[in-house]
């Protein structure tokens, strides 16, 4: 195959079959320039994902693509459609995505350093603790995207403005994202915790003073305010984890429709990839933000 000549869909497809799911698909350096992948599933590659560094992607079509953990470091994907475009724990270091459209795209713990993203529109973009360490963010449409743990040191803000860029704060992060099954039983078991534990150590101190007995009781308050705040949050990102709103925590107050529901949260597969709350949750358990 002539390595200048641009690829089309039909290759991409053929070379991913020929590579199979236990080899990585290599299309470093080649030109896919304007070329139409959209939708196509590239992760299954292989565990490390698709080689696609320095490849020519400019104004290439890449929507709901899936890229995760694939190299593209200085890639061109300049003026490129990657919108709702899954490109978690990619390797987007020196990449050109000056202009591309990255609304809705998934970029958790993503490598974007020293990446050019000059005038690109990455509105409501999952961004969840990726390294933009050196990029250039400048004229950047940064609305409504998640921005949590993201490293911005160095990076050129420009005319977006340090003032709009907004990293969440631990508690707005605890409603965020995904969590499975394990996640949530341990979570859960921790939150009760939270309250047994003061409660056992109120029941043991000697209150035989009105100062004793107010300090207990404060204590007692916070551990249960504090456990009752986690297992909400535990329990809307479980929702989540099945596409489902937070707004269905409600129902785990009506009575019979609560079974159906608890059920539902302990045995519940999650969503298989992305939903609209996120990627996957790792296997291991993590009881907080996941991005």
């Amino acid at each position: 195959m002539n390595i200048d000549k641009p690829l089309t869909r039909e290759d991409v497809e053929r070379l991913l079959q020929e590579a199979g799911s236990s080899a990585k698909l290599v299309l470093q350096g080649r030109n896919l320039e304007g070329i139409d992948l959209s939708g196509l599933d590239l992760s299954n590659a292989s565990f490390y994902g698709a080689d696609l560094s320095g490849a020519n992607l400019s104004n290439a079509n890449l929507s709901q693509i899936k890229l995760d953990f694939a190299n593209l470091s200085e890639a061109n994907l300049s003026n490129a459609d990657l919108s709702e475009a899954n490109l978690s724990e990619a390797n987007l270091s020196g990449a050109n995505l000056s202009g591309a459209n990255l609304v809705e795209a998934y970029l958790v713990r993503a490598t974007l350093y020293n990446a050019n993203l000059n005038s690109a529109n990455l509105a409501l973009a999952y961004l969840s603790k990726a390294d933009l360490n050196g990029a250039d963010l400048s004229g950047t449409n940064l609305n409504g995207t998640d921005l949590s743990g993201v490293n911005l040191s160095q990076t050129n803000l420009g005319q977006t403005g340090s003032s709009e860029v907004n990293q969440g704060n631990f508690v707005t992060n605890l409603f965020r994202g995904r969590i499975n099954r394990r996640s949530y039983l341990v979570g859960i078991l921790v939150s009760y915790s939270a309250f047994l534990v003061p409660l056992f150590i109120f029941s043991r101190i000697p209150l035989n003073t009105v100062v004793a007995a107010i300090v207990g009781l404060v204590v007692l308050l916070l551990g249960w305010m504090a456990g009752f705040l986690f297992s909400i949050s535990l329990t809307i990102r479980r929702f989540h984890d099945f596409n489902k709103s937070g707004s269905y925590y409600l129902w785990l107050f009506v009575p019979f429709i609560n079974v159906y529901f608890g059920f539902l949260l302990f045995f519940e597969e999650g969503t298989v990839g992305l939903n609209r709350y996120g990627p996957p949750p790792r296997p291991s358990i993590d009881l907080f933000q996941q991005g």
